[in-house]
């Protein structure tokens, strides 16, 4: 599956930002890369429903994102952030159950013996049972970072969106966190904003390059395309 970013048109008055015609494919696991100000996060917005496109259609699976409800898109679409507020008072097993909250039927929460069923599978999936019991703001960034990525399994969410995921990680735990989204790929599209790209850029389907509000390239993860894309050319022959 795929999802297809179709003449999308966007912009800030004030500060004179606008994303004009925006066009894209996005499948598997690609990395958005570019520049503070591209137009990065604010197409992770636009997918996500918190901005609303002057024009264009965002299409997954015959439907347009845009005219979804929330509820609806919630279903279809997982974020998973950069920093966390200091959540206290949720075990892990707690924080990942929040993931089934777009199929409640009522206003009164009730634990479903599939929604546990479904906690019990993703727990095993990511290996956490040895911290399901654990309050999540004693965790570790590593292993808080994997609740979540948790969090939007048990949401059986198909299209994951990801800001930094491995940022103020150390490399051990940015592997790891790389080796998780590379097994949970199958059949999603993983859409991850890297600042720092070359540890990710091995792990990845595509690789789609944004500068001023533009694409500039998308394809192929390459080595050279991006030292290319950020003036390191001369670089190239050294690796």
């Amino acid at each position: 599956m795929k999802l297809y970013i179709d003449n999308i048109n966007f912009g800030y008055e004030k500060s004179g930002f606008k994303i004009k015609n925006l066009k894209c494919d996005i499948e598997g696991f690609t990395l958005l890369l570019g520049p503070n100000g591209s137009g990065k996060t604010t197409l992770l917005k636009i997918i996500l429903g918190m901005l609303k496109p002057e024009k264009g259609r965002i299409m997954y699976d015959g439907c347009d994102l845009v005219k979804m409800k929330h509820r609806e898109r919630a279903k279809v679409i997982s974020f998973i952030p950069q920093f966390y507020s200091d959540i206290r008072g949720f075990n892990v097993y707690d924080m990942i159950m929040m993931g089934r909250y777009p199929y409640r039927k009522s206003l009164i929460w009730r634990e479903k013996k599939e929604d546990a069923e479904k906690v019990r599978e993703v727990i095993r999936k990511i290996s956490l049972r040895s911290l399901e019991n654990r309050y999540f703001s004693e965790l570790s960034g590593g292993e808080k970072q994997k609740v979540i990525i948790a969090r939007a399994l048990a949401q059986e969410s198909k299209i994951f969106l990801l800001d930094e995921p491995t940022a103020h990680l150390d490399l051990k735990n940015q592997i790891e966190i790389l080796e998780t989204l590379k097994r949970i790929k199958n059949n999603r599209v993983i859409l991850g904003v890297f600042h720092e790209p070359f540890i990710s850029l091995r792990y990845a389907d595509k690789m789609i390059l944004m500068d001023r509000c533009k694409i500039v390239y998308q394809g192929k993860p390459d080595l050279n395309s991006l030292f290319e894309f950020y003036g390191l050319s001369d670089y190239t022959g050294q690796m």
